[in-house]
């Protein structure tokens, strides 16, 4: 949530996060790095309305053409992390 919110407040919305976007680097146990891939479609969050990301994580405003902020970042990461808790992903190893 680091990375997120430093581009969020230098007003960079990352638009495609998703699973293959999320790099985990596990050094220990207890001890990891998350870090966050592809920028091809960040933009800054002066006036968006593009649609674009993968279809199946984006947010709703995304697909109806509405205009968005950093937010939908944030509703990406839920679906994420829905995905992940109920077993819907495979953690790649």
């Amino acid at each position: 949530l680091n990375a997120l919110d430093y581009l969020h407040s230098d007003g960079i919305v990352h638009r495609d996060l998703k699973p293959d976007n999320i790099l985990v680097q596990c050094r220990e146990p207890a001890n990891f790095c998350i870090k966050i891939a592809d920028f091809r479609l960040a933009k800054d969050d002066s006036f968006l309305k593009t649609r674009c990301g993968t279809q199946l994580y984006a947010a709703p405003e995304i697909w109806q053409s509405r205009p968005y902020t950093t937010k939908v970042d944030i509703w990406l990461l839920g679906v994420i992390a829905f995905k992940y808790v109920y077993h819907l992903l495979k953690v790649k190893g």
